[in-house]
């Protein structure tokens, strides 16, 4: 999973990963998290911690926000 490789930053010495992370807002609390390899695409990711949230909230019709890193290239 952690890989060396290409890095925004230049650290390329240090390990490369993608965290995906569902909150509630206000309150920040966590409902699901994914690590994945960095050289995955971002897309595959979006739809399982979706269906995965809707899951653990039991509803569906919530919005959804992606955000990523301002460094990031992908």
């Amino acid at each position: 999973m952690f890989r060396l490789g290409h890095s925004n930053d230049h650290h390329p010495d240090l390990p490369q990963f993608k965290v995906t992370l569902v909150t509630l807002d206000p309150l920040g609390r966590r409902v699901a998290v994914d690590v994945a390899p960095v050289q995955c695409s971002n897309d595959p990711l979006y739809l399982p911690i979706i269906e995965r949230m809707r899951t653990s909230l039991g509803r569906t019709g919530l919005r959804s926000v992606s955000v990523r890193s301002p460094d990031s290239a992908s």
